[in-house]
């Protein structure tokens, strides 16, 4: 069984789809399964449900879409998810029983974290960081919103833009730049003010021979800074820029 929270809220057994139900119950589901294992909070939960606006009864409210999680998890494991997953009761909170590598976002972090250490070759941590990115299926928690479902997007879209980028520097480090071009500057289509996607598509532009390509770049993201926020670009797409321009530019050196 597994549950996916790096697009739409779903969850998946036995290789097939379960219906994880109306978007109130698949926030419900998110909020559980970000603490996978661990206990949560009936006060936390409300908040992450409800927010600042609960319903009178939102303890009621709560265990009505908690009796219908349950029922998501029995359609899983009679799919072929396996009996053991529960949303269990306990003293003041829930906990879904479910191991974090369970929940992608878990498994997620775990390639990223092995993919940054230290005396991780670059042939293993491109490999890493490219199945941590592919896990990735549209905007977290798609369809769902609340003041809850905003600050964990922004911080899980954070974490996925930084994997992205060490993943394409990896690649190019490795010789394969012409491998991220394209899902790096769809990224970028997306997140237009984030330097770092810039600078890596500009190395890997460099590495596969479009430095045309890699100065258009440039003056795009320069002109979309100006735009939006008055700004240039900060030093170190400056000084990659004047390196291209050079043609000075090693894209395998960092």
């Amino acid at each position: 069984m597994e549950v996916r929270l790096l697009g739409p809220v779903q969850v998946w057994a036995g290789g097939r789809l379960i219906e994880a139900g109306p978007p109130q119950q698949r926030l419900v589901l998110a909020a559980v399964a970000l603490d996978a294992g661990r206990s949560v909070p009936v006060s936390t939960l409300v908040d992450r449900v409800w927010g600042g606006a609960p319903p009178a009864r939102a303890r009621a409210a709560l265990n009505v879409q908690v009796t219908r999680v349950r029922q998501v998890l029995r359609e899983a494991a009679a799919a072929g998810g396996g009996p053991g997953t529960r949303l269990v009761h306990q003293t003041g909170g829930y906990t879904l029983t479910l191991a974090a590598d369970q929940v992608d976002l878990g498994r997620f972090r775990g390639m990223v974290a092995a993919g940054r250490r230290a005396d991780c070759p670059d042939g293993e941590r491109a490999g890493l960081l490219r199945r941590a990115v592919a896990l990735w299926h549209g905007p977290a928690l798609a369809g769902l919103e609340g003041a809850w479902v905003e600050r964990v997007r922004v911080a899980w879209d954070q974490e996925r833009l930084d994997a992205v980028v060490d993943w394409a520097e990896a690649e190019v480090r490795l010789g394969n730049a012409r491998r991220v071009v394209g899902p790096v500057r769809a990224l970028l289509a997306e997140y237009p003010l984030v330097e770092p996607l810039a600078a890596v598509l500009i190395r890997a532009l460099v590495g596969a021979g479009r430095t045309a390509e890699a100065l258009d770049c440039y003056a795009t993201t320069r002109a979309v800074l100006a735009t939006t926020l008055g700004a240039e670009p900060g030093p170190g797409l400056q000084r990659l820029h004047g390196a291209v321009l050079r043609g000075d530019l090693d894209p395998l050196q960092d």
